[in-house]
């Protein structure tokens, strides 16, 4: 089967060993994305633009897959504070509003860059139908 590697453009994933997406077959998994580019973090303090971000990045890892947020069929969400859980939520919901994917939000982590709020990551399904 056909493996398909996103990379990450900020020289992390060769460091660490790990891919923006990955599909294979008619699967697509992106990894934990943020706000993050260059080091430095768009949106900084403002959760939702963070999500939102974050969200735009997976479906240009999506569409180099061939695929698009239509297909996600999971995503998780992490961040830093639990009562940033609304503006990252609304962010969501824009993206996500028709697809509904199941989801999972967790809270109370710390990421490597101090100004990161919010990490998503996701699952995709090309339906072959």
């Amino acid at each position: 089967m056909t493996r398909k590697i996103v990379k990450i453009a900020n020289g992390l994933g060769e460091k660490i060993g790990y891919s923006r997406a990955v599909r294979v077959g008619n699967l697509a998994f992106v990894s934990g994305t943020t706000a993050l580019d260059a080091g430095k973090v768009e949106g900084v303090g403002d959760a939702g633009t963070q999500a939102r971000i974050s969200i735009e990045k997976i479906a240009a890892a999506l569409g180099e897959c061939g695929m698009s947020l239509d297909d996600v069929v999971r995503t998780r969400v992490t961040m830093t504070r639990a009562q940033d859980w609304e503006p990252i939520a609304a962010a969501h919901a824009a993206f996500f509003a028709d697809v509904l994917p199941v989801s999972a939000f967790y809270t109370g982590v710390q990421f490597l860059h101090p100004d990161i709020l919010v990490e998503i990551e996701a699952d995709a399904v090309l339906d072959a139908d």
